[in-house]
């Protein structure tokens, strides 16, 4: 279950850089 977890929270990690890249592009 802490391998889901990990992996969990590697994804919402990599979701949320690919944002402010996106943001940091906008601007």
């Amino acid at each position: 279950s802490s391998y889901v977890g990990l992996t969990t929270a590697n994804a919402l990690f990599h979701l949320n850089s690919m944002q402010a890249m996106e943001a940091a592009k906008l601007k």
